[in-house]
C-alpha cells in the first residue's frame, strides 16, 4: 500500500481509504491481519468504482513532487494525482454485497440523466462536462480476466499477461452492445473473410459469430478497410487467434486498435478489451505494437500457448460458449535463415549457435536471447521468417446445446408450471410436495453435443510434410484435439474446415492426400443430428484458384472503372473486374450447389468465397450459405451503365489519341526531354486518419523504371495496392528494386504498411538470389521514433533495413555536402550541418536514382514531422543549364514558409488538402490544409502543377470541388458582373491543379494535361458528400 512501491497503480480511492493503520505498517509499525483486511477491501471496493487508472508515469512524476513530511497524510496524498483521474461511464458498475461483489447494470435511463447534471455543472463552474475528455487511456491487461457476472472479487491486475495459455472467457459488457451471457444463443456461423484472395498480398481471415462472442482469426492488412466496406463493428469483436505471427496475418492489427482507441477518445465510448491468442511471439509482436497504441485507450489480454510439446499445449479458450485448442504446426525443413554456414546481415556470428537459437524459438519469450541489432541494419538475431516460424491450426468446440423441455410429460407427471419447472430445465432434480423426486431427464431431452470446426494454416509444404506424418507431434495432437480416439456417439461432428492455404500448397496432390486420408475428416456416423449439413465435413477452400480471384474491395474498384472512361492512361482498368473473373466466380459457386446436391463425394469441398458462411445454429438453417457472397464486379458493366446523355459525356474524350497530344509552349524543359515511362509517380492511397470504403491512407510510389523506385509514406495496405496496380509478380519486382523509403512523420496512417513492404523486398530478394544470399538493407529515412517502431518488428520478422533520420537530409546538410565537393576548404560548414552531418548512404541512393538532392523539410504539424523535395538531375536531352525536373510532397501541413520556399518552381507539388474550406477551423486544429490553402502554395511557389491529396474520409469518394478545381464557376461572393481578368486568374488556377485517386498512374509526361482531366472528373462525381457512409463519416479528421 505504498505509493513510492505500488508502481504508480495506487488509486485516489486508495488514498482516502489509508488508515492510521496502514500508514503506521508503511512507517514498519506492526498492524493487526483483521484491520488490514478490512482496509483493503474497501480500497479494493473503491478501485472497482472508479473503473478507470491513470497512466503510470503520471502517478510516478506526482508521487516525486510529494513532500516526504506530507507522504503519511492521505489528504496531502491525493492532491498530484486529483488532476489525472478520470470516472469512465461503466464505473460504479460493482456493487458490495454480504455475498462479495456483483456487477449490476446501469439503467440507460439513469445514465444519460447523470451525464446531463454532470455536463451541466462542469459547464456552469467554467469547465468543460467530465465526459468531454477521453477516460484513462492507460493500457490495462488484466491477465486473469475474471471480471464477470460470476467473479466474487474483481482481479485488478496491470501489465500484459505472459506464457497465459488458458482464458476463462468470462465477458462483461462492453462498447454499446449487451452481448448474451451465456451459453451459444440462437445463431452460430463460421464467416469467410476472403481477404488476399484477390492478389495474394495478404492472409484470409475467418469469423466466428455467436450471440455472445465475436472471434476474428488472423487481421491481415486491409482487415478494417474490409469491415468498413462489409458493415462489420470491429469494435465488437472480444477475441482475435493468430494462425502465425507474421505480416501476413497481422498488419492490420496495429490499426485497428487505434480505431478502436478512437472510439473512447472521440465518440466516448467505454474501453474495449481484446484478448489476443496466439503463439509466444505474439508477445513480441504486441511489443512493437504497442510503441504506437500503447496508452491510447484499449486495453489488450495477450494469451500465449506453448510451442513445444505434442503439437500445443490445453485449450486456449474455454467458456460457457466455444472451446478453442490449438495445434501448433512446425516446418519439417528450416530454410537457410537459420543454417550455421550462413554469413547474414550481422557476418558469421549472426548464426553461431544456431541449435541453440532453434531452441530458443519455441521457448518462452522470458529465455529467449535479448535483441541484437546491428549499428548499420536493425536486424534482429531471433527474428523468424515466417516460412521457418511454426503456424497454428485451431479446433473449436461449441459449447453443448441444452435439452429441449418436453410439457407434455411434465403435465403427465404432475409438475406444476413456474420455478420448478425452470429447474428442471437447468438440469436439477425437484422434489414435489407429494414428496415424488422428478428427475430432469424425466421431461427435459438430452442435450445435444455442439458442434466442431476446424481454422486450418498451413503456409508452406513444410509445414505439410509435418502435420501430414502419423508420427509427428503435430499429427498426433490434432487427432486427439478433434476425437478421433472417442467413439462415434461421444466425438463431436465435425461441420466445417475452413483452409487458409495459399493456392500453391492447397491445390498440391500431397495437401489433397492429407484430406482425404486425416481421420478427423472423415464422415460423420454420429446419430446426435440427422441433419444432412453435418453428414460429413464440409472443406472451404480460401485462395484465389478456388474463389476466381474477384474483387475484394469491390466499391474502390467500381470508382476506378468509372474513372478508367476519362482516361485509361492515368487511371487503369482496376484489376481482377475483367468478365473471365465474374464467371469464374460464377462457376465455382455452381459447382458447390451441384456438390452439396449430391454428397456422397468425400471430401467435400467448395471454395471459400469472399463472406460465405457455415451456419451452425440454428439446425433448421445449418449448412453452406452463399448468399451473402457479392456479385463479382465487371469494369465494363459499371462504365456502361453510365448515362451517355447526362453531363459526363461532354467531358470524356472523344478521341483519346487525339485528347493526349497537347501544346508543348509552356511545358517545362524537363519534361520535353523525358520518354513516356521515364518517370512515374502511383497514389497508393489518398485517404486519412484510417482506411476507408474508397481511399486506402496515405502512400506514394515514384518509379524510375530503369534505376528503381521510392516509397514515399506507406500507410496500412500500401503493398496491396501495388499488387493491385502491376499484378502479384510486377508489385514484388517493383519491391525489390526499391531503392529508398521516405516517411514524413510518425503518424500510423502514413507508415504502418512499411514492416510488410521491408518483408516482401526480402522475400523477393531471396526468392531470385536464394536463400544464402545477403540481402542488402534497405535505406530508411524518417523522424527519429520511427526506428524505434522498426527495431520493434524487427523482432518479429527480419526487416532489412538501415535508418536516417530526417533532420541528417534537410537542406543545410546538402549544401554543406556540396560545398565541400566544390571547394577545396575541407572544414566549409553551412548553419549546423556538422550537428547533423549528411549521411554518405543518403548520397549514394540520390546517385542511384538520378537525383542530385532527397531533402527533408521541417513542417508545421506533429513533432518532427517533413516535407519531401526531390531534385532530379538534369535529362540527358537537356542542356546542362537546365535544370532537371523537382517534385516536392507536402506530407501533412499547415501553409508554412519553409514548404513554399522549398517548392520554389517546382515541377510537381503533391500537398495534402484535408479540408474543404468551409471547415478551416478544423484544419487549424488539426494542423491541416484547406483546399484552397494548398492550392495557394502551389500559386505563390509558382509550382507548374499541383495534385491534391491526402482528403478526409468524410469526402468518400471525392473531394469537395470549388472554382478552382476543374471548372470556372463564381463563388459566391463574386459579382455577377466580374470583370474578365477575375476569370482569367480562375482558369490560371484551374489549369495547374488535380485530384489524387487511389491507383493513380501519372506519367511525367502526362502533367501537362492532367488539369484537362477535371471537367469530366467533376462530373463524375457531383455531390461527393451525399455517398458518405456512417462509418466514414464517422472517422473524419
Amino acid at each position: 500500500c505504498s505509493a513510492r512501491h505500488a508502481g504508480g497503480l495506487m488509486l485516489a480511492a486508495c488514498c482516502r481509504r489509508l488508515s492510521p493503520a496502514l500508514v503506521t505498517a508503511h512507517q514498519g509499525s506492526p498492524v493487526t491481519a483483521s484491520g488490514l483486511r478490512a482496509e483493503v477491501g474497501a480500497i479494493a471496493f473503491d478501485a472497482a468504482r472508479l473503473g478507470a487508472l491513470a497512466p503510470a508515469r503520471a502517478f510516478g512524476s506526482a508521487a516525486r513532487r510529494v513532500p516526504r513530511a506530507t507522504r503519511g497524510d492521505p489528504r496531502a496524498l491525493l492532491a498530484p494525482f486529483r488532476r489525472h483521474l478520470r470516472v469512465s461511464s461503466a464505473a460504479a458498475a460493482w456493487k458490495r454485497t454480504p455475498e462479495g461483489y456483483v456487477r449490476v447494470p446501469r439503467d440507460a435511463e439513469a445514465e444519460a440523466a447523470r451525464r446531463n447534471r454532470g455536463g451541466a455543472r462542469a459547464s456552469a463552474r467554467g469547465h468543460p462536462p467530465f465526459d468531454s475528455e477521453a477516460p484513462s487511456s492507460s493500457r490495462v491487461k488484466n491477465k486473469n480476466a475474471t471480471m464477470g457476472v460470476d467473479a466474487k472479487t474483481p482481479s485488478f491486475d496491470v501489465g500484459r499477461s505472459k506464457n497465459t495459455h488458458f482464458d476463462s472467457g468470462a465477458k462483461k459488457k462492453g462498447g454499446k452492445e449487451t452481448l448474451q451471457k451465456k451459453g451459444v444463443g440462437s445463431r452460430a456461423f463460421v464467416q469467410v473473410l476472403a481477404l488476399g484472395t484477390d492478389v495474394d498480398d495478404t492472409s484470409p481471415s475467418v469469423l466466428l459469430f455467436t450471440d455472445s462472442q465475436r472471434i476474428a482469426f488472423n487481421v491481415g492488412e486491409g482487415f478494417q478497410r474490409f469491415a468498413v466496406e462489409h458493415g462489420i463493428n470491429i469494435r465488437r469483436l472480444n477475441r482475435i487467434c493468430l494462425t502465425s505471427v507474421s505480416a501476413r496475418t497481422t498488419g492490420g492489427l496495429t490499426g485497428m486498435l487505434l480505431t478502436m482507441a478512437d472510439g473512447v477518445t472521440e465518440h466516448h465510448e467505454d474501453e474495449p478489451e481484446l484478448k489476443i491468442h496466439g503463439p509466444p511471439r505474439t508477445e513480441r509482436l504486441m511489443a512493437a505494437v504497442d510503441t504506437l497504441v500503447g496508452g491510447r485507450g484499449v486495453r489488450t489480454v495477450v494469451n500465449t500457448f506453448p510451442v513445444a510439446g505434442a503439437g500445443g499445449g490445453a485449450p486456449t479458450v474455454m467458456d460457457d460458449c466455444v472451446t478453442l485448442t490449438p495445434v501448433v504446426v512446425r516446418p519439417r525443413r528450416r530454410n537457410d535463415s537459420l543454417s550455421t554456414d550462413k554469413t547474414g546481415p550481422l557476418g558469421v556470428g549472426e548464426a553461431k549457435n544456431a541449435s541453440s537459437l532453434r531452441e530458443s524459438i519455441g521457448a518462452p519469450p522470458a529465455k529467449r536471447a535479448k535483441l541484437v541489432l546491428d549499428a548499420k541494419t536493425s536486424f534482429s538475431a531471433y527474428a523468424v521468417d515466417a516460412a521457418d516460424a511454426e503456424s497454428v491450426c485451431y479446433h473449436g468446440r461449441l459449447a453443448d446445446m441444452p435439452g429441449k423441455f418436453d410439457a407434455s410429460k411434465a403435465d403427465a407427471l404432475g409438475v406444476p408450471r413456474g420455478a420448478v419447472r425452470g429447474k428442471l430445465v437447468r438440469g436439477e432434480d425437484v422434489l414435489l410436495e407429494d414428496g415424488r423426486l422428478i428427475r430432469s431427464s424425466d421431461v427435459v431431452a438430452e442435450k445435444r453435443r455442439g458442434f466442431s470446426f476446424v481454422v486450418a494454416d498451413v503456409p508452406t509444404l513444410a509445414h505439410l510434410e509435418d502435420i501430414a506424418d502419423p508420427d509427428s507431434d503435430a499429427h498426433k495432437r490434432f487427432d486427439e484435439v478433434c476425437g478421433v480416439h472417442l467413439g462415434p456417439d461421444e466425438r463431436s461432428p465435425l461441420a466445417v474446415v475452413v483452409h487458409l492455404a495459399p493456392a500453391a500448397v492447397a491445390t498440391s496432390a500431397a495437401y489433397t492426400r492429407w484430406m482425404e486420408t486425416c481421420f478427423a475428416f472423415q464422415t460423420n456416423t454420429s446419430d446426435a443430428t440427422k441433419t444432412p449439413a453435418f453428414d460429413q465435413p464440409r472443406h472451404l477452400m480460401v485462395h484465389s484458384e478456388a474463389t476466381g480471384s474477384a474483387c475484394v474491395f469491390r466499391s474502390a474498384a467500381a470508382v476506378n472503372a468509372r474513372l478508367h472512361a476519362v482516361d485509361a492512361s492515368v487511371f487503369p482498368e482496376p484489376r481482377n473486374a475483367a468478365s473471365a473473373n465474374a464467371d469464374a466466380q460464377a462457376r465455382a459457386l455452381a459447382d458447390a450447389a451441384a456438390r452439396e446436391a449430391e454428397t456422397s463425394k468425400s471430401p467435400l469441398t467448395h471454395p471459400g468465397c469472399n463472406l460465405s458462411r457455415f451456419t451452425l445454429v440454428p439446425l433448421d438453417a445449418a449448412g453452406l450459405d452463399t448468399s451473402p457472397v457479392p456479385r463479382a464486379l465487371v469494369a465494363r458493366k459499371v462504365r456502361e451503365d453510365l448515362d451517355v446523355n447526362s453531363a459526363v459525356a461532354r467531358f470524356l474524350p472523344r478521341e483519346p489519341e487525339k485528347e493526349q497530344k497537347t501544346e508543348t509552349g509552356d511545358v517545362p524543359a524537363c519534361l520535353r526531354a523525358l520518354k513516356p515511362g521515364d518517370v512515374e509517380l502511383v497514389f497508393l492511397g489518398t485517404g486519412s486518419s484510417m482506411p476507408a470504403k474508397y481511399r486506402n491512407v496515405s502512400g506514394l510510389f515514384l518509379d524510375s523504371k530503369s534505376k528503381g523506385g521510392v516509397l514515399i509514406d506507406c500507410g496500412e495496405g500500401s503493398f496491396g495496392q501495388l499488387c493491385r496496380l502491376y499484378g502479384p509478380d510486377a508489385a514484388r519486382e517493383k519491391v525489390r528494386n526499391l531503392r529508398c523509403a521516405w516517411i514524413s512523420h510518425i503518424h500510423a496512417d502514413h507508415h504502418v504498411g512499411l514492416p510488410t513492404i521491408l518483408i516482401e523486398r526480402r522475400k523477393a530478394i531471396l526468392s531470385e538470389k536464394g536463400n544464402n544470399a545477403i540481402v542488402p538493407p534497405l535505406l530508411v529515412v524518417g523522424p527519429a521514433p520511427l526506428r524505434r517502431f522498426l527495431n520493434a518488428f524487427s523482432q518479429v520478422e527480419p526487416l532489412d533495413f538501415e535508418f536516417v533520420d530526417c533532420r541528417n537530409a534537410t537542406r543545410e546538410k546538402w549544401d554543406a555536402h556540396q560545398s565541400r565537393q566544390n571547394d577545396d576548404d575541407k572544414n566549409a560548414q553551412v548553419g549546423d550541418a556538422e550537428t547533423f552531418p549528411l549521411d554518405p548512404r543518403l548520397v549514394s541512393a540520390a546517385a542511384s536514382l538520378g537525383l542530385r538532392r532527397i531533402v527533408s523539410v521541417p513542417v508545421v504539424h506533429c513533432a518532427q514531422s517533413f516535407a519531401l523535395v526531390l531534385e532530379a538531375e538534369p535529362p540527358d536531352g537537356c542542356d546542362g543549364a537546365e535544370p532537371g525536373w523537382k517534385a516536392v510532397y507536402s506530407g501533412d501541413t499547415r501553409p508554412c514558409a519553409s514548404l513554399t520556399s522549398a517548392a520554389r518552381d517546382a515541377t510537381l507539388l503533391i500537398h495534402e488538402a484535408t479540408f474543404e474550406d468551409e471547415l478551416s477551423e478544423d484544419a487549424v486544429k488539426k494542423k491541416h490544409s484547406t483546399t484552397s490553402e494548398a492550392i495557394a502554395t502551389g500559386v505563390d511557389a509558382n509550382c507548374y502543377r499541383t495534385i491534391l491529396t491526402h482528403f478526409s474520409q468524410r469526402y468518400p469518394k471525392a473531394p469537395v470541388f470549388d472554382g478552382h478545381i476543374g471548372g470556372e464557376d463564381k463563388s459566391e461572393d463574386e459579382p455577377s458582373d466580374a470583370d474578365d481578368t477575375t476569370r482569367k486568374a480562375r482558369k490560371n488556377v484551374s489549369d495547374r491543379v488535380g485530384v489524387a485517386f487511389d491507383l493513380m498512374r501519372v506519367d511525367f509526361t502526362a502533367l501537362p494535361r492532367l488539369p484537362k482531366l477535371m471537367p469530366a472528373i467533376r462530373a463524375l462525381f457531383p455531390d461527393p458528400v451525399e455517398d458518405a457512409a456512417p462509418a466514414e463519416d464517422a472517422a473524419a479528421e
